[in-house]
């Protein structure tokens, strides 16, 4: 195999793998994305409990006050505030993992149509310097039978 097939045959297979890895990394992203979604729905589960915390402990206090009831749901407010507050800190770490997934399927597809460009490229040269070597045997054997008459 000459050097110019050689080259050409490694940008196919460069190109190949590049398209792979740029599978895989549109893979990473929907994963991500299930991760994204599964954190958001946390989240406004979260939400929810802190509202129902919140309205239970305005209920408590438009009641007749009662400091053990009062202490119970400021107890119940502030543990679900802090599980609100720690899956909005996981859906924003889910949103972060997303974006960076994503520049890398990006990347891995700029990378891919690189190597693909650069493989039709070669494979063009390939052909292109077969061709021109055929047409100087076909000129070197044309010449020769001239001299020759």
């Amino acid at each position: 195999m000459s050097a110019v097939r050689a080259r050409a045959a490694a940008w196919r297979a460069i190109a190949r793998i590049r398209r792979l890895q740029s599978r895989v990394a549109e893979l990473d992203v929907a994963r991500a994305g299930g991760e994204r979604e599964t954190a958001a729905q946390r989240h406004a589960r979260a939400e929810q409990l802190l509202d129902q915390a919140q309205s239970g402990w305005a209920g408590a206090i438009e009641g007749a006050f009662d400091p053990g009831l009062a202490r119970h749901w400021f107890a119940k407010v502030d543990r679900e505030r802090a599980g609100e507050r720690q899956a909005g800190e996981t859906l924003r770490e889910a949103d972060t993992r997303l974006e960076e997934k994503r520049g890398d399927w990006h990347a891995a597809e700029a990378r891919g149509e690189v190597a693909e460009e650069r493989s039709r490229r070669a494979t063009a040269g390939a052909a292109r310097r077969a061709e021109e070597a055929r047409l100087a045997e076909s000129e070197d054997r044309f010449a020769g039978q001239r001299k020759r008459r």
